[in-house]
């Protein structure tokens, strides 16, 4: 059955997708002839001009059926006739088809459905192909998931749509498997499953973008890359500690505790230090200056409260003198570098009873 438009140069041809009328339907093959009279499109041959388009209606019941260039199953002759499934129940999908010649059809749901279609040759000869000038393919990315890859472009006309990856610049690996759906300018292409999980962590992959126009012109992206990230290992718990261990840091941390509340029993008494302490000094007072500059000011990292004023204290009260800015350099004698004289007693008098207000 024929539709014609309103339109002087253009028309809209139908084609009914039917029940066949045997179930002996699937010839399994591509080519052109000979035809199946028994299998479900309808009109089986069918010729239209440059520019008309057809309309594929699902009349059969209950399978959905996509159109489909021959051959079987790559639809590569003419990817303009690769069409988006049409389920069942009279639903239709419209195809403008620009490029002049004889060419073969079928459902990609099942192969023995088939058509010719014939494209004349516009009036007055000339070039068969009217639009010469492929899509231009834009924004192509590739965004890596957790458990996928979606590419992603952008074409200046309605057009098919594949990705094509691999290792290097030859690809070799193609999704979809055939190009298909000439309806749309923006296009989303999954990557996924079984073919997600064989790509190998870390390695560099390339990937393009392919889209045919109505007129088959096939345009191809820029080379462009992606790379699926190692997986973050878990992390691993610490071993268990030995017994010695446990003990060991339980003793630690009493003795923490302990210097801790000697700091605080020192400060609170009211203590103040009032005399010279140095190298080889010995006492209570050596005893607390121990105490004070490991725990209070953090300059004694050895914390040897031994009551003897030996070379490490000494270098725990330079330190305490450089971080006061009382002197940083000199000798016990020229500037009382590493003794506790007036000047570094007032200071840390001063800071363990800062004056009240």
């Amino acid at each position: 059955m024929l539709g014609l438009s309103n339109k002087v140069n253009a028309a809209v041809y139908d084609i009914r997708i039917e029940d066949p009328e045997t179930e002996d339907c699937d010839i399994g093959n591509s080519v052109i002839t000979p035809l199946n009279p028994l299998c479900g499109f309808i009109p089986r041959t069918i010729t239209i001009n440059p520019g008309d388009q057809l309309r594929f209606i699902n009349n059969a019941s209950p399978a959905s059926h996509a159109p489909s260039s021959d051959p079987h199953p790559t639809h590569e002759t003419y990817p303009a006739l690769n069409l988006e499934v049409i389920s069942p129940g009279g639903q239709a999908i419209t195809a403008p088809l620009t490029q002049s010649g004889v060419w073969g059809c079928h459902s990609h749901q099942d192969a023995g459905y088939r058509c010719i279609i014939t494209i004349r040759v516009p009036a007055g000869g000339g070039a068969a192909v009217i639009d010469k000038n492929p899509p231009k393919i834009t924004n192509l990315k590739a965004d890596v998931q957790k458990d996928k890859i979606v590419f992603t472009w952008d074409t200046d006309e309605p057009s098919s749509m594949q990705a094509e990856y691999g290792l290097t610049a030859e690809y070799g690996n193609f999704i979809p498997e055939f190009p298909n759906i000439m309806s749309q300018s923006h296009h989303e292409v999954e990557l996924k499953n079984f073919w997600f999980k064989s790509l190998l962590t870390g390695k560099i992959y390339h990937f393009r973008a392919r889209s045919f126009d109505s007129s088959n012109n096939l345009a191809l992206s820029e080379d462009k890359t992606f790379v699926i990230p190692a997986p973050i290992a878990p992390a691993v718990p610490p071993p268990p500690k030995s017994k010695e261990e446990e003990e060991e840091e339980e003793a630690i941390t009493t003795l923490k505790e302990v210097k801790s509340k000697l700091n605080y029993l020192i400060i609170k008494s009211g203590f103040e230090f009032k005399n010279k302490l140095v190298l080889g000094s010995q006492g209570r007072d050596v005893f607390y200056l121990q105490t004070l500059l490991a725990e209070f000011f953090g300059v004694y990292p050895e914390a040897q409260m031994t009551g003897y004023f030996g070379p490490l204290t000494e270098k725990a009260l330079q330190r305490f003198q450089k971080k006061y800015g009382i002197t940083g350099n000199g000798s016990p004698s020229s500037t009382g570098y590493g003794v506790l004289g007036p000047k570094t007693r007032a200071k840390i008098n001063e800071l363990i009873h800062p004056p009240k207000f």
